[in-house]
């Protein structure tokens, strides 16, 4: 039976509160113990969370829903929290999960002495609603136009500069995702890439230019194909890094860009990286998480060189890369934007919540999963780029042997689609080899033994570790060359067209060829497995993009004294020109030294930081300096020392904040 909300029994006017169509709930006490519900809260939740029931409770049955998270939060604060259109995944009367929506308020309960007493929880189920004006954009003619020429430029960029799809290699599953800031918006700077090379490691590769539009398309696409063409060819990390670096010294915009390598070895787990300018990646290892140390190299032009590092991945880890944008997002501190990321990777790689349509494929539901559970709070101002390898057990091969006759066709197919499946084959790839095999054993079956017993056909199908399957099918019977003419096949009573099946073979794969002599006939084909790797032009499960909030966009700049300028707020690519023309008057265009404390700064951009750069040496260029400010654990701070940028962490106590009113 559910608890009531306390109300005023003596005076029989009072309303029945527990009847009301909203959802109330009462929290009480260090562990949050379920002390009321009214009757609407007891219908949607009562059945998994009775009354007497703790948030524990709560948590066990909706884990990684991040519900629970923000109750403690506003026991903890005091402050209140509310939220629109919020996701769970939540169990029915069947014990079915279900995906339902709500819109949440929480608020402290206040003793009359002001202490915390507990959580007053209240809200209104709004699923219909969504699903509603999900339909109905759905069905919008500006919203299909506006996707439309989205698509279409997309398209058109990623068919040219990015890669739309994955390597398939043994031992190693990867995922990659790249989501627009705004569907309206050209690809920008960031890009990946995950590169088989000769020694049968994998470089996975993130990468931000500064900047969005064209010109950083263009940018990208060109440091993209440089980068991965001397990984390719077997050039050692350091050695790659260094022959980008002197190519983008010659390439207009590509000063300040940053770039993680992380080179794996399936094999022996071993990881060699480098995080040139960018942050490092994120280790997950069953249900602990880390992120590896920074390896003090700095972003492309800024002459800091290229320090690799060493990391280990155990049996089932996963390793994370990713941009800037992740990490940076509206209202959230970095360190507890860090957090966040690795929690919800995690939730996502144990796959918490159990979200309806998420990937059996830990990378691909990584990627997604994670990037619905960190944006959905805080929004996203910029391109995010994720790319995830989780280290597996290496592959079994397929070797079958059957009776050549119409039987072994289909065997032959369904065991080869099922081997290509648990390798995490596309289901493009997987139709066409199952295709090119069906030819093969039906050659087989059909012409082999004609002229004697029927013998047997041997499929045997590999993973290589540079992402291409290797399958050959053999038999001990006789060839029988196709008969091109009509004459010969009239002569011969044959009146098919024989060879189509293998002029199909060789349509379908990359590599095929065939050697048959008296004892016998082996065709050999090859083709690379790969997966897709979307673009999306909005996080997945959003019901909405959540904007920078009002008043938070501007940026400030105060002078102290004659010589030294205090920023704050956010410096981004919108607020990057204020600066650049304050910068440029009071330092008389780099003729007069000046220094500019950062340490108020909510945001530091990589366009930010590329104009710090430019400023610097222009200044030095005529004998003067650009100092710059940057108290420990400023944002600022964190930025400048991850591109490795000269900076002091000794300033004067920062000035309060001014008021954006």
């Amino acid at each position: 039976m559910s608890g009531e909300v306390e109300r005023h029994e003596e005076d029989p006017a009072d309303p029945d509160w527990a009847q009301l169509p909203v959802l109330l709930g009462a929290l009480e006490g260090d562990d949050l113990r379920l002390v009321a519900l009214n009757e609407a809260a007891d219908d949607v939740a009562g059945a998994f969370w009775p009354v007497g029931s703790t948030i524990a409770h709560l948590e066990a049955v909706l884990a990684g829903s991040q519900l629970t998270d923000r109750v403690t939060e506003v026991y903890r604060t005091g402050g209140p929290y509310s939220s629109r259109g919020w996701r769970i995944p939540m169990p029915d009367a069947s014990g079915e999960v279900r995906d339902r929506y709500f819109d949440l308020l929480y608020s402290p309960w206040r003793r009359p002495d002001g202490a915390i007493r507990g959580v007053l929880c209240l809200g209104m189920e709004v699923t219909e609603s969504v699903l509603a004006r999900r339909r109905a954009e759905a069905q919008s003619t500006q919203w299909e136009q506006r996707f439309a020429t989205s698509q279409a430029a997309m398209t058109a960029v990623q068919g040219a500069l990015l890669p739309a799809e994955v390597p398939v290699v043994p031992g190693l599953q990867i995922g990659a995702r790249y989501l627009l800031s705004d569907a309206d918006t050209a690809a920008g700077g960031d890009w990946f890439d995950a590169v088989p090379l000769p020694d049968g490691r994998v470089a996975l590769v993130v990468g931000d230019v500064v900047g969005h539009g064209i010109g950083a398309s263009a940018v990208m696409g060109r440091l993209r194909s440089l980068l991965t063409e001397r990984l390719a060819d077997g050039e050692e990390l350091a050695g790659a890094l260094s022959a980008l670096d002197r190519s983008a010294r010659r390439i207009a915009g590509a000063d300040a860009t940053t770039v993680c390598v992380a080179m794996v070895d399936a094999s022996s787990g071993r990881v060699e990286y480098c995080t040139a300018g960018h942050p490092p990646p994120l280790v997950v290892h069953q249900e602990e998480w880390r992120y590896l140390e920074m390896t003090g190299a700095g972003p492309l032009g800024s002459g800091a060189g290229f320090a690799t590092a060493t990391a280990a991945l155990g049996d089932g880890d996963l390793i994370l890369l990713y941009s800037d944008g992740l990490v940076e997002r509206p209202g959230r501190a970095l360190g507890q934007s860090t957090v966040e990321i690795g929690q919800a990777v995690t939730d996502a790689l144990a796959g918490r919540p159990a979200l309806s349509g998420a990937s059996t494929h830990a990378p691909d539901r990584v990627c997604e999963q994670a990037l619905e559970l960190v944006t959905r709070i805080t929004g996203y101002a910029d391109d995010i780029t994720v790319l995830a390898a989780r280290r597996i057990g290496p592959p079994r091969a397929l070797t079958l042997g059957l009776r050549a006759d119409h039987g072994a066709v289909w065997t032959a197919a369904m065991e080869l689609e099922r081997w290509l499946a648990a390798i995490d084959a596309g289901l493009s790839d997987q139709a066409a080899l199952r295709h090119a095999v069906v030819e093969l054993v039906s050659n087989t079956a059909e012409h082999a033994y004609r002229a004697g017993p029927t013998g047997g056909v041997a499929v045997h199908a590999g993973l290589d570790r540079d992402g291409y399957v290797t399958v050959v099918v053999s038999d001990e019977g006789s060839w029988r060359p196709p008969l091109e003419a009509p004459a010969e096949r009239q002569k011969m009573g044959d009146s098919r067209l024989r060879g189509l099946g293998l002029a199909m073979v060789r349509d379908t794969v990359d590599e095929f060829a065939l050697d048959y002599d008296t004892a016998g006939t082996t065709a050999r084909l090859r083709r690379r497995l790969r997966r897709p790797a979307p673009l999306l032009v909005e996080a997945p499960g959003a019901t909405g993009r959540q904007a920078v909030p009002d008043g938070q966009g501007r940026l400030v700049i105060t002078p102290e004294g004659s010589d030294r300028l205090v920023v704050h707020g956010p410096l981004y690519l919108g607020t990057v020109a204020a600066l650049e023309s304050r910068l440029a008057m009071e330092t008389r265009g780099g003729t007069r030294s000046l220094a500019l404390d950062l340490s108020g700064l909510t945001h530091l951009a990589s366009a930010g930081v590329q104009l710090l750069q430019e400023v610097r040496r222009t200044a030095r260029a005529h004998g003067e300096e650009l100092t710059l400010l940057a108290s420990t654990g400023s944002v600022a701070g964190h930025v400048l020392g991850l591109v490795a940028a000269d900076h002091s962490s000794e300033v004067h106590p920062p000035t309060e904040n001014p008021r954006w009113d």
